[in-house]
């Protein structure tokens, strides 16, 4: 890849060319979208991590091997989703994350429940050599110098680190308020012409207002886990434990810190195109952010790109929430696609079913990749160009890994 976006900086090969660009002077738009896209560039790793990035030394290469481990350990949130491991037993190929259901990232308390071991973001507000040691209980496989000094690292340069502690000292100011909590809130900034993502300053802030004024989207604290109940806890909790908002810019550095050491913010919902000539810029979609990440630039030292097992992982994460915002977007505009035409009501009256058995089916329009639907028009398409070339000799069907 030698050539250059000239908007953004992204190395592509010549063939990505939008069309109607010459050859002699191509012009890229999978990248930042011709220059709508503005997004801070990554910064430069810590000098140690950069080190185990880029190190042959057998401490690197150890590090890179087990580099999803480490940053599990390492977290602030959890993510709960179903792993299927059994692809990566079959052989000696390269590993696989293959997950099947819902992905979620799940944030719970500042401290643990009485008598079970602190982790994740516990382990930020304890004694760092007493976190080093809980970290190793449950890793006994990596390099405690590798962890400690990672830890250290993180302690000292991830700005999370701080809040979460802070936030634990103004929830103990409190013990007998046993259900007040503190709000991480993104505070974007003062400038509302800016499209750019906020500053780590401006991520979040710490609202001791209980839950008065928290928004679906905020990351709620509190100091003791607190079970609800299941009928009440709607789809934000899962237990004693949180569900992290998507769309809040803390969703991804909470737990991908190897590949956001400084707590760089990730999409949010607030995000928008640059379009000067227009009133109200459209927002910027997740895959539109996920493009612009995921393309290497020669001024721009990429931890997402170097960081191997985990950027499949955070691949995988942006796919899957990007997904499951568009069927969360279909679900709750059923009523604009048309639904009630294929719900099947009519068939049924048509061959005296039972009506009392049909229910109020969720319908995935053609433009959802594949669906159903998609999958029909894809196959009257092919049969479309039978049609016209006539006999045909060969239909082949391939798939590919996304």
């Amino acid at each position: 890849m030698e050539h250059m976006c000239r908007y953004c900086g992204a190395l592509h090969w010549l063939d990505e060319k939008v069309a109607k660009s010459s050859r002699a002077s191509p012009e890229f738009g999978m990248c930042c979208k011709h220059g709508e896209v503005r997004i801070p560039l990554l910064e430069q790793p810590p000098e140690y991590l950069y080190r185990l990035y880029t190190g042959h030394d057998n401490q690197a290469k150890e590090f890179r091997e087990n580099i999803s481990q480490y940053n599990a350990a390492l977290a602030f949130t959890s993510v709960g989703v179903s792993v299927d491991d059994s692809v990566n037993h079959r052989g000696h190929g390269p590993p696989v994350f293959r997950i099947h259901g819902e992905l979620k990232h799940l944030s719970g308390s500042l401290l643990p429940r009485e008598g079970s071991a602190p982790s994740y973001a516990q382990l930020y507000i304890i004694d760092p050599h007493a976190a080093l040691q809980y970290r190793m209980q449950r890793n006994s496989n990596l390099r405690q110098d590798t962890m400690w000094s990672l830890q250290t690292l993180l302690r000292a340069e991830n700005p999370y680190s701080s809040i979460y502690l802070h936030a634990y000292e103004v929830l103990r100011q409190h013990p007998d308020a046993p259900d007040l909590s503190v709000c991480l809130r993104v505070m974007p900034g003062q400038d509302r012409r800016r499209y750019n993502l906020p500053t780590a300053d401006e991520v979040a802030a710490i609202v001791p207002d209980g839950n008065q004024g928290a928004e679906n989207r905020d990351i709620i604290l509190r100091l003791r886990p607190q079970d609800r109940d299941a009928n009440e806890e709607g789809a934000d909790y899962c237990g004693a434990l949180q569900r992290v908002s998507d769309g809040h810019a803390a969703y991804a550095p909470l737990h991908y810190v190897l590949l956001f050491p400084r707590g760089e913010p990730g999409w949010h919902w607030d995000l928008k195109l640059y379009q000067p000539n227009r009133d109200e810029p459209k927002r910027l979609s997740q895959t539109c952010y996920a493009a612009f990440r995921l393309h290497a630039r020669r001024y721009e030292f990429s931890t997402i790109l170097w960081g191997g097992r985990l950027l499949q992982r955070y691949v995988v994460d942006l796919w899957a929430s990007a997904d499951q915002n568009r069927l969360k977007f279909l679900e709750k505009n059923q009523d604009h696609l048309r639904a009630t035409l294929y719900q099947g009501l009519e068939d049924a009256l048509d061959r005296d079913a039972d009506l009392n058995s049909v229910g109020k089916r969720k319908i995935l329009p053609s433009s959802y990749i594949g669906g159903p639907r998609h999958m029909h028009m894809r196959y009257q398409d092919a049969m479309a160009i039978a049609r016209y070339f006539k006999k045909v000799d060969l239909f082949i069907t391939m798939t590919a890994d996304p």
